[in-house]
């Protein structure tokens, strides 16, 4: 029952889904993710984002630091939480 907020939540977690039953640009003309995003741009957008901004990131504050602040955010559902940090992702 999508009205029952609480029992939704909990239901949509079971599959690891983050309780949206409607996204807000659902009656959007062509606002589909699958549409627009397509592997190259995601490839590109995956490419700058690590390559560049989380790099500099790394070497500005340091390693340990970037680890822990991740570590310590509150795991969300439907999202990935690393709990060791991101410094030795490739």
């Amino acid at each position: 029952d999508q009205n029952n907020i609480e029992a939704f939540f909990w239901e949509s977690q079971k599959f690891r889904l983050n309780g949206i039953a409607k996204p807000f640009w659902s009656d959007w003309v062509l606002a589909d993710p699958d549409r627009f995003l397509t592997p190259e741009s995601l490839h590109v957008i995956h490419k700058k984002f690590w390559d560049h901004g989380v790099q500099w990131f790394i070497l500005a504050v340091g390693d340990s630091e970037i680890d822990f602040r991740f570590s310590i955010l509150q795991p969300t559902t439907g999202y990935q939480h690393f709990h060791e940090g991101i410094s030795k992702l490739k």
